[in-house]
């Protein structure tokens, strides 16, 4: 199955010498299919920690990407970060709901951005934010691959009773 979503595009950004920037984005996700669920979510971003052009070292911070769907689903968090130090970084991230799909989720996205050092940048210049179907009866849907080999295979069986 396909991945449907929507992209959050623009220029997020802390400068050192001030406090934080933070940003709260709140939205439902609805299956408008009866037949089918939400499985799982993906997250999708650029967070970075630059230095000013010419600077003799890095700058230090943090950005970060928190995902959660309360109250639907009150035990799931993912996220996405760059971190300086400990140069920690994670661009992508995802997130099952195993054992159930549902048919709407309340999203809350929290975006931080935080200069710890004397100079530098930390920014954020796009968001995706992905999301799968499932069948609603708990099987899966199949690939539109797997339909053509199964197209093919049920022509020849046809091509075959038509000689016999």
């Amino acid at each position: 199955p396909g991945l449907w979503g929507i992209s959050f595009q623009g220029a997020f950004f802390d400068q050192a010498g001030g406090g934080a920037s933070d940003a709260l984005i709140r939205y439902r996700v609805t299956v408008l299919d009866p037949d089918f669920v939400i499985t799982d979510a993906h997250l999708r971003g650029d967070p970075a920690i630059l230095p000013p052009t010419g600077a003799p070292f890095g700058a230090t911070g943090y950005v970060s990407v928190v995902e959660s769907f309360v109250p639907t689903v009150n035990d799931s968090l993912f996220a996405i970060y760059n971190l300086q130090p400990p140069s920690a970084v994670k661009l992508v991230d995802e997130i099952l709901f195993e054992g159930k799909g549902y048919t709407s989720l309340d999203v809350q996205k929290n975006i931080t951005a935080v200069v710890t050092s004397e100079f530098g940048i930390a920014g954020l210049s796009f968001v995706d934010q992905l999301y799968s179907q499932g069948d609603a009866a708990g099987g899966d849907i199949p690939e539109p691959a797997s339909l053509g080999v199964l197209g093919l295979g049920a022509m020849a069986l046809l091509a075959r009773r038509r000689r016999a």
